[in-house]
C-alpha cells in the first residue's frame, strides 16, 4: 500500500494519477520544500473516488442517450472532468476521479460543449435544479474524497419546450443545400434579457430544410441563425432582421420574443438565407457541345498567405441534363470553376483545361478565374470537357484468384497519378476519363502487396518503376482498353478502402 515516486518542483495539493483506478495525493504534512530542484518520497497509495447515479425523466422513463458532465472550477472558469455514459437501465458511473468538489449536470446538452444530448430534457444540475435561464443552474457540489464511493447522485430530468421551423433557400424555395464542405447552420438561442445560452439546448437540422431547438424551459427566447457560407443575410435575427455579429444593431432582442409554453412547441419558426452571388454555365463535351449531366461542379477561390496559396471551395452544386449548372458565390472575388466526376470524359477546369488525376488544386493555377461582384450572376462559364481513355480488368489473388479489391495507380514517366475507380464484388474495376498517353498501370499501395501490368514486380522502396521493365499501355480518346488484369500477393494483405497495404 505504499509508493515510491521521485518529482521535480513538488508543489502541496499535487495529484498523481498512477493508473485508471488508484491516485497519489501530497498534503501539507509532507512538509515539501518547494525550494528543492527534486525530492523522493513515499506516499499512500489510494482508491480513486467514483460518483454514481441514475438518469431518469420526471415520469420515470430513462430518456435518450446522453451523458452526465461533472466539472470542475479551475483559473477562473468551469472545466469538463469527465463524461460519463449513461446505460440503458439509466445508472451510470464515473471513475478515476481526483478528490475534489464536482458540479454534476445532465440534460439539455448539444453540440460539442459538451457533447452529447438528451432530446428534449431540461438541463438540471444536483440536486435536482432546472436551468431557468441562459446562465447554469444553481447546484449542490458534490464533494469526494479519497477512495469514496458516493452514490445517488440523481436526476429526473422534465421534458422542455420545442422551438421548431425551416432553413429556406431564397433564390429555389427548396430547404437550403448543405454543403460538403462543412457548411450548414447555427442557431443561438437568447433568453430574454439577451444573454445567449451556454451550452445551448439541442438543435438538430435535418436534410429537408426543418430544425428542431429542444430542452427550452417556460418563457421569452430569442432566436438567431446563422450560415456559413456565400450568402447575402448570413447572419439573422429572426423574424429575417439581418445584421452582422459583433455591430452594434446585432442585437437579440431586437427580433419578435417567442413565447414557449413548458412541453409545448412553437413551430413554423422559418429563416431563408439569399446567395449574394451567383454563378452559370454548361459542362459540354469539346467536340460536340452536347451538356454533360452530373457532373460536380464547384465554386472555388483563391487565398494567399506568407506560407503559399490556398485554394478554398466555397459551393458545389451536379449539372443537369443539358449540362446546365449554378453555384453560389460571395462576389468581391476571382474564383475557379472545376467539373469533376466526369468519366468517361476528363475532369476539367474552365475553360478547358484537363486535369489528370483526383487533385484539382494542383491544376487550378492553369485555369481561367472569374470575377465575381456581390448582387450580380456571372453568366456563360462553360467547361468543355474532353473525352478520355480508360483500362479494366480485373485483380484477383495471385494464391487463390478469389477477387481482391484494391485502388488501381496510373503512373506517367515515374510520377504518381491516382485516377478514381469503380469495382464490383468479382474484383473488375474500370478507370477511365484518363488523358490519352502511355502509362504504366500498378494495383495496390505499398511494396510485396501490389503488383505492375503484367504480372510484374513492384520496385524496391526508392525504385523507380522503369527498374522492374513495365509492360506499357498506350490509351487513346474515347478507348477502353480491356483485359488489364492484376494478380496480387495476398499472403499479408491488409485491405482498407484507401487500397491495398
Amino acid at each position: 500500500g505504499r509508493y515510491s515516486l521521485e518529482y521535480e518542483n513538488p508543489t502541496a495539493g499535487d495529484a498523481f494519477s498512477v493508473d485508471a483506478g488508484a491516485f497519489l495525493f501530497l498534503d501539507e504534512s509532507q512538509a515539501i520544500d518547494p525550494s528543492q530542484a527534486s525530492i523522493h518520497f513515499d506516499a499512500a497509495l489510494h482508491r480513486a473516488p467514483t460518483v454514481a447515479g441514475h438518469v431518469r425523466t420526471d415520469d420515470g422513463r430513462v430518456p435518450a442517450v446522453g451523458y452526465v458532465t461533472l466539472s470542475v472550477f479551475l483559473n477562473g472558469i468551469w472545466s469538463v472532468a469527465d463524461q460519463s455514459d449513461v446505460a440503458d437501465d439509466g445508472s451510470f458511473v464515473s471513475q478515476a476521479l481526483a478528490p475534489g468538489s464536482y458540479r454534476v449536470c445532465a440534460g439539455g446538452t448539444a453540440g460539442d460543449n459538451p457533447p452529447g444530448t438528451f432530446v428534449g430534457t431540461r438541463r438540471q444540475c444536483f440536486n435536482h435544479v432546472d436551468q431557468q435561464s441562459a446562465e447554469e443552474p444553481d447546484f449542490t457540489p458534490v464533494v469526494v474524497s479519497a477512495d469514496e464511493e458516493r452514490i445517488g447522485v440523481d436526476f429526473d430530468l422534465s421534458t422542455g419546450g420545442r422551438v421548431s421551423g425551416h432553413i429556406i433557400d431564397g433564390h429555389t424555395s427548396a430547404p437550403l443545400q448543405v454543403q460538403p464542405f462543412g457548411w450548414h447552420v447555427y442557431l443561438h438561442v437568447y433568453d430574454s434579457n439577451g444573454v445567449e445560452w451556454r451550452p445551448h439546448p439541442s438543435a438538430d437540422e435535418q436534410a429537408d430544410g426543418t430544425y428542431a431547438i429542444d430542452g427550452l424551459p417556460e418563457g421569452v427566447f430569442y432566436l438567431a441563425a446563422q450560415v456559413i457560407g456565400p450568402f447575402s443575410d448570413g447572419v439573422q435575427i429572426y423574424p429575417g432582421i439581418s445584421c452582422d455579429y459583433g455591430n452594434d444593431q446585432c442585437i437579440a432582442t431586437l427580433g419578435e420574443p417567442l413565447v414557449v409554453a413548458a412541453g409545448s412547441e412553437l413551430s413554423n419558426i422559418d429563416f431563408t438565407f439569399h446567395p449574394a452571388a451567383m454563378i452559370h454555365g454548361r459542362v459540354i463535351d469539346s467536340l460536340t457541345g452536347s451538356g454533360i449531366e452530373g457532373a460536380k461542379v464547384t465554386s472555388t477561390y483563391a487565398r494567399y498567405d506568407p506560407f503559399g496559396t490556398n485554394y478554398i471551395p466555397e459551393w458545389t452544386t451536379l449539372s443537369q441534363a443539358d449540362g446546365s449548372y449554378e453555384v453560389y458565390a460571395s462576389g468581391s472575388r476571382y474564383y475557379y470553376l472545376s467539373a469533376e466526376h466526369l468519366a468517361p470524359w476528363i475532369n476539367t477546369l474552365h475553360p478547358a483545361v484537363s486535369c489528370a488525376g483526383i487533385f484539382m488544386q494542383l491544376c487550378f493555377p492553369d485555369g481561367t478565374p472569374v470575377l465575381v461582384a456581390p448582387d450580380s450572376t456571372q453568366e456563360n462559364v462553360d467547361i468543355a470537357a474532353t473525352l478520355g481513355g480508360g483500362i479494366e480488368g480485373r485483380m484477383s489473388s495471385l494464391s487463390s484468384g478469389e477477387p481482391v479489391l484494391a485502388q488501381v495507380s496510373i503512373t506517367v514517366m515515374d510520377t504518381y497519378i491516382r485516377f478514381d475507380s469503380s469495382y464490383a464484388s468479382d474484383g473488375r474495376y474500370r478507370s477511365d476519363g484518363i488523358p490519352a498517353g502511355t502509362y504504366v498501370a500498378t494495383a495496390g499501395l505499398n511494396e510485396g502487396t501490389c503488383s505492375v501490368y503484367a504480372d510484374r514486380p513492384c520496385p524496391s522502396d526508392a525504385m523507380p518503376l522503369r527498374a522492374v521493365d513495365p509492360t506499357p499501355i498506350v490509351l487513346q480518346t474515347g478507348v477502353i482498353e480491356s483485359a488489364i488484369d492484376f494478380h496480387l500477393p495476398t499472403d499479408t494483405l491488409f485491405i482498407s478502402s484507401f487500397g491495398i497495404h
